[in-house]
């Protein structure tokens, strides 16, 4: 099932108590609660942000000294990059969600798998 196909059945099944449609917030409401919206940006500031990310996470870091952006990267993989080399890559923005990141290769795989 696509996420078009979850959205349709969430906003056809939804209606107040008076059986009226439901209102655009609460459309809206229901779609972010089931996560198919896409989040607000998140700007990580300081390593105990992001500690605080799952480790699949990605982010996309600063730009480096010549100006070009580097590869998105997992949260874990930036935490291992600023240790072993000593520097602060942030602020970062948070791109996918470990979650997401997770569904995404479950689909994958269950696409591999046929």
């Amino acid at each position: 099932m696509t996420n078009i196909d979850r959205a349709r059945r969430i906003l056809e099944s939804m209606t107040n108590r008076w059986g009226k449609p439901a209102t655009a917030r609460d459309a809206a409401q229901a779609l972010a609660n089931a996560g198919l919206l896409a989040p607000e940006p998140q700007i990580i500031r300081t390593r105990e942000e992001l500690a605080g990310l799952g480790p699949d996470t990605l982010v996309q870091p600063l730009r480096n000294e010549q100006g070009e952006w580097p590869r998105a990267i997992s949260a874990e993989s930036l935490q291992w990059s600023m240790r072993r080399l000593n520097c602060t890559f942030l602020p970062a923005v948070v791109i996918v969600t470990g979650d997401r990141v997770r569904a995404a290769q479950q689909a994958l795989k269950e696409e591999a798998d046929g």
